[in-house]
């Protein structure tokens, strides 16, 4: 006898315990959706919830005042918070998506660099020289501006890049930086000076301190 009333306790009190553990994991639940119960309409929703609501009980608590007519829908509460999430979701994979293609971007402009030099330093070695009619092509070419891209001069003038950089690099003038030939003499004192603080987060292209736009694809910095 004494057992089976043993037994019957301690089955009382285990579906008691798990009860009160239920409760509290609804009145946490009922904490985080809706803000605007007080502590009344916490202990109803908790003790009392109704099938799938949410246990919100805002059907049955807002008539009686233990909540404000103005409270937030559940439904349009866990939609605002699930598209947050999708959002923040979205949001890192692009992040991660661009930080993958600036890495890639900047290896593949690393190897190009490093070919180019070899070619170059190559053909300094075996005695390359260029035709005067070429410098003063590539040169005309680079002094209307003060920045020009490398890939760009070797377009326009119709000469190797190799013999371009060979030009550039024997000109005093000039300087090859970033793949941009820079033009000393028409760039002003203050922006000799300037220094790439990043590259641009959708064409990986290198930007100056204090832009707002980058300089070839316009996205906003």
């Amino acid at each position: 006898m004494n057992e089976k009333a043993i037994s019957l306790t301690v089955f009382f009190i285990s579906v008691f315990l798990f009860y009160q553990i239920k409760i509290i994991l609804r009145f946490r639940k009922l904490r985080k959706i809706n803000s605007n119960l007080n502590e009344s309409g916490f202990v109803l929703g908790a003790y009392f919830p109704i099938g799938d609501c949410c246990n919100c009980l805002g059907c049955l608590l807002t008539p009686c005042g233990i909540i404000n007519e103005d409270s937030d829908e559940v439904y349009e509460v866990l939609q605002e918070k699930r598209a947050q999430r999708q959002s923040d979701k979205y949001e890192q994979r692009n992040k991660e998506k661009r930080r993958i293609e600036q890495e890639k971007y900047i290896v593949e402009i690393e190897q190009e660099r490093r070919g180019r030099k070899e070619k170059v330093e190559k053909l300094r070695a075996n005695g390359y020289t260029v035709a005067e009619k070429d410098r003063i092509k590539v040169i005309e070419t680079v002094s209307i501006s003060t920045e020009t891209n490398l890939s760009w001069t070797s377009t326009a003038t119709k000469i190797p890049i190799e013999k371009v950089i060979i030009i550039i690099e024997d000109e005093p003038d000039f300087e090859i930086k970033d793949e941009k030939i820079i033009n000393k003499i028409k760039m002003p004192e203050e922006e000799k000076t300037k220094t790439f603080e990043s590259i641009c987060p959708n064409c990986a292209n290198p930007f100056e301190v204090g832009l707002e736009f980058c300089l070839n694809c316009g996205q906003k910095l």
